[in-house]
């Protein structure tokens, strides 16, 4: 009865050894487990910030190809069509009476009185670019809110980017939709999408139903990069009028260095 109740004292011993043993493995094994996951989500996390800030540097080499002069030194045609109208004009930074020149509307040959409210039409907008650049093809430049970067589609030749927008009016443009491309060879922006996704209230009479603001852009022989389109596209209305409802296209194209 002793020498069964002492072989049982034995084995109770034993295996209370091996449990704790075995207990003790799997503790091991579980920090080890934890400190792995911990490590590669440090990795990861480390892969994403970095990625971030590489995403943001060809951001800013690609904006940078944009230059703010460029209309100081290229002539370039302007087509533009709004309202079913489409008015064609000449631009030469180099012509001594004048930048511009009109050439036609709607394909006919300009009257005096035309030519003349061209230029001045033209005059006023370059003051305004002057004042507001934002208003200009140079306003990507500014449109990404810093920190809103985030790529969506990795293409063999582009990388396609999905950002925050910013402008005057903070407030409504964040509530629309932003995109944009990078060529991958010329580091360049090829095109930027602002754009709204549904209609929604600016402000607490007034309601935007559509806003669509799209640049496309080309390399000049792999040198400065200029804009080649632009759509723009609004329709507002308060207290449920329509007070504006615009849609513009304008093209860019025989693109020469002058200066």
């Amino acid at each position: 009865m002793i020498l069964i109740q002492s072989h049982k004292i034995v084995n109770e011993t034993d295996n209370r050894n091996s449990l704790m043993r075995v207990t003790h493995i799997l503790f091991r094994l579980g920090v080890l487990a934890l400190l792995t996951v911990f490590s590669f989500y440090s990795l990861g996390e480390q892969d994403d910030l970095a990625s971030s800030g590489d995403y943001q540097m060809i951001l800013q080499e690609a904006m940078n190809k944009i230059r703010e002069d460029y209309t100081d030194h290229l002539a370039f045609r302007e087509e533009v069509t709004r309202k079913g109208n489409t008015v064609v004009g000449d631009y030469d930074p180099s012509r001594e009476d004048g930048s511009w020149m009109l050439l036609s509307m709607d394909g006919t040959e300009p009257a005096e009185k035309e030519i003349e409210k061209y230029v001045k039409d033209k005059r006023k907008q370059a003051e305004n670019v002057k004042k507001y650049p934002e208003r200009s093809p140079l306003g990507v430049k500014t449109m990404v809110e810093p920190g809103s970067l985030e790529l969506i589609d990795d293409q063999s030749e582009r990388w396609l980017f999905a950002f925050t927008p910013t402008g005057e009016d903070q407030r409504m443009m964040r509530k629309m939709k932003g995109e944009l491309s990078i060529n991958k060879t010329g580091n360049y922006l090829e095109w930027m999408d602002v754009r709204s996704e549904k209609p929604f209230k600016a402000n607490f009479v007034t309601k935007m139903k559509k806003f669509v603001m799209h640049y496309e852009f080309q390399s000049l022989d792999h040198g400065p990069v200029v804009p080649t389109s632009f759509e723009f596209r609004i329709h507002i209305a308060v207290g449920g009028i329509d007070v504006a409802d615009e849609h513009l296209f304008a093209n860019y194209s025989d693109y020469k260095f002058v200066n």
